[in-house]
């Protein structure tokens, strides 16, 4: 899977056998311009090019299926979001309506521990809020939503976070942040989202709104033993159970397999045929698989589908690396 963060470390180390490089398309060759050719002529002559070459320079392939199919894939996996080429068209430079980037869209409830007032406004109003994320018992800081507000919320979100106001940071690990009114964590807000980076920090978030009709869960004490703690008196971890239902009480695991035992006809016949579970092994297997992993074709995948003219159009994974990704086959 993409990680841009990862990119980010790699492209610092030019000796790198991590960065691969994906090549999408071929503008000259010879000597000859190929750029008023056709993206799939420039593509077949891209593929001859490169075949055999190094691994760590790559042709991106592509497939005749449906760009809507590709676009929610790409979300179900994680991606940013795709571009989408028409087939049949010539290369030009800049912004183009031959092709088109659409981002997936992530979003979540997050708890606010701050916000920014906007100076000087009558009424009273934010200028942004800072977000946080729980880790267990540890609420940690998780980025700003600059973003998202009209006149009338700003004005509704402070009033709204003005009873919660204290004196310091409600976060596990504070931070300096000298314009913060920090509050309790009571209130969550729907964030929106393009990424996280390696640090929890959530990349282009956008406010949408408070969540009145979500509570927050609070920390918990810590214990002697923290693993103690997390089994209790079951055997499932506390975290495997829901956290919006802070009341539930965790199965044992006999209770899980009799449990199954009942329902395992009428779950099969949503479940059969179906993944429940994705192991990635983007460089061979983690230190982490005992068993050996199955072998699979090395395809990085576009797609083409055809747009409201019926003109023939290639959509690829989007990703921070020059990568077309998608379903291998």
């Amino acid at each position: 899977m993409p990680d841009y963060q990862a990119l980010e470390r790699e492209l610092g180390n030019p000796n790198s056998p991590k960065v691969i490089f994906y090549a999408f398309d071929l503008l000259h060759l010879n000597g000859r311009d190929l750029r008023q050719q056709p993206l799939v002529k420039r593509k077949a002559a891209l593929e001859k090019l490169v075949k055999d070459r190094a691994p760590t320079l790559t042709y991106a392939e592509h497939l005749e299926v449906s760009g809507s199919d590709v676009f929610e894939h790409a979300c179900w996996m994680g991606l940013e979001g795709i571009v989408s080429k028409r087939a049949d068209a010539p290369y030009r430079s800049g912004v183009q309506t031959s092709w088109l980037k659409v981002k997936c869209i992530k979003s979540d409830t997050f708890p606010i521990v701050a916000f920014v007032e906007k100076l000087g406004a009558h009424p009273r109003r934010i200028a942004s809020l800072y977000i946080g994320r729980w880790e267990g018992n540890r609420l940690l800081y998780a980025g700003k939503a600059q973003s998202g507000y009209s006149l009338t919320t700003a004005r509704h979100v402070r009033e709204r976070l003005d009873p919660l106001i204290i004196g310091k940071s409600p976060l596990s690990e504070p931070i300096v942040k000298p314009k913060a009114t920090w509050i309790r964590p009571e209130v969550l807000a729907e964030v929106q989202f393009s990424g996280v980076t390696d640090r929890g920090i959530l990349r282009e978030a956008v406010f949408k709104g408070l969540r009145e009709d979500l509570v927050t869960i609070p920390a918990k004490s810590p214990a002697p033993s923290k693993r103690r703690e997390a089994v209790g008196q079951h055997g499932v971890l506390r975290e495997n159970i829901l956290q919006l239902l802070p009341d539930a009480v965790s199965p044992s695991k006999e209770e899980l397999v009799r449990y199954w035992e009942r329902v395992a006809d009428q779950a099969l016949i949503h479940l059969g045929r179906r993944p429940l579970k994705l192991v990635r092994h983007a460089l061979g297997p983690p230190s982490t698989t005992k068993a050996g992993c199955p072998r699979f074709p090395r395809r990085y995948i576009s797609c083409a589908s055809r747009n409201a003219r019926g003109a023939k159009a290639f959509a690829c994974g989007w990703t921070t690396l020059p990568v077309c990704s998608g379903w291998s086959r």
